[in-house]
C-alpha cells in the first residue's frame, strides 16, 4: 500500500515543486524592472479586453497569466500622476509568439513616495499556476473524464466526496 502512495504524492508535489524552485533560485526568479513616468489607463486586447496601466509606451497587466491574456486594474488607489513602478515578465503564450499586449505585471506602485499597489512575484506566479482559468480549464474536464470513466476509482470518490471502504 505505501509503495504505491508515493508516484501519486511525487506527482502531486512535481509542480510547486518545480515552481518553488523556480522562485527560490536567484538567478532564474525574473527580476523586478523599474519604470517611471506619468500613469495612464489604456484598453488593450487579446482574446478579451481590459483596462492596464501605462507608462508611455510601458502597457502592464495587474495579473500574471501563461497565456498572456491581460487583466484589469483596480483604479481606487491610483491617480494618474508621476509613478515608480515595478514589473515583472511572465512567460506567456501570448509573449512567446510576439502577440501579448502587455510588456509584464505590475509588483509595485509607489507615487509620492507613497506606495499605493504591491503584489510580490512569486504570489502573482502562484496565483498564475493555481488560480488561474487556465488551471481550471484543464483540471475540471480531466476530473469529468476520470469520474465519467471510472465513476469508482479513488480519484472519483475524492472528486465527488464520496466515502469508500478505502478512504
Amino acid at each position: 500500500m505505501a509503495a504505491r502512495i508515493w508516484p501519486s504524492i511525487v506527482a502531486v508535489s512535481l509542480p510547486p515543486l518545480m515552481i518553488s524552485a523556480w522562485l527560490a533560485v536567484p538567478a532564474l526568479r525574473p527580476k523586478p524592472i523599474q519604470v517611471s513616468g506619468l500613469l495612464q489607463r489604456q484598453e488593450v486586447c487579446f482574446l478579451t479586453c481590459a483596462s492596464v496601466w501605462a507608462v508611455g509606451s510601458v502597457r502592464l497587466s495587474c495579473k500574471a497569466d501563461f497565456v498572456g491574456v491581460p487583466h484589469a486594474c483596480p483604479e481606487a488607489a491610483v491617480k494618474p500622476v508621476e509613478s515608480q513602478l515595478s514589473y515583472i515578465w511572465v512567460p506567456s503564450i501570448a509573449g512567446l509568439l510576439n502577440l501579448a499586449p502587455t510588456r509584464g505585471v505590475v509588483t509595485r506602485i509607489e507615487q509620492d513616495s507613497r506606495l499605493v499597489f504591491g503584489n510580490s512575484a512569486s504570489r502573482q506566479i502562484w496565483q498564475a499556476l493555481y488560480g488561474g482559468w487556465v488551471f481550471h480549464a484543464i483540471y475540471w474536464p480531466i476530473a469529468g473524464l476520470v469520474v465519467w470513466r471510472w465513476p469508482h476509482s479513488r480519484f472519483s470518490r475524492r472528486v465527488t466526496w464520496q466515502q469508500g471502504a478505502d478512504g
